[in-house]
């Protein structure tokens, strides 16, 4: 994870690329996510702390949000769950699952 392009872009910018990554995940067949797995599970845990040590509490949500999301396609095992307050942010994210 970079934390200066995590710090530095605006959240607009960030929530996009966030929608965005959840979308392909939801698009992808589970055969396609379990070929990259380990390539995944190694961005994931690079990149979840650069969103949790965030000075931005929306940047942090959006990053419990997604790391919530990617162990439960990539089957990682227990299920990841952080203590957040939703917003409007965090329920439009989760939205994008209604049907899996």
């Amino acid at each position: 994870g970079n934390k200066s392009s995590v710090e530095l872009q605006p959240y607009d910018h960030h929530f996009a690329i966030t929608e965005t990554i959840i979308i392909i995940f939801y698009y992808m067949k589970q055969d396609e996510r379990m070929a990259i797995r380990d390539r995944l599970i190694s961005l994931l845990t690079a990149g979840m702390p650069v969103h949790l040590d965030s000075n931005h509490s929306d940047v942090r949500r959006a990053g419990m949000v997604v790391a919530e999301i990617l162990t439960q396609f990539l089957e990682v095992g227990s299920e990841l769950k952080f203590e957040y307050e939703d917003t409007t942010d965090t329920l439009r994210l989760k939205s994008l699952l209604e049907g899996y």
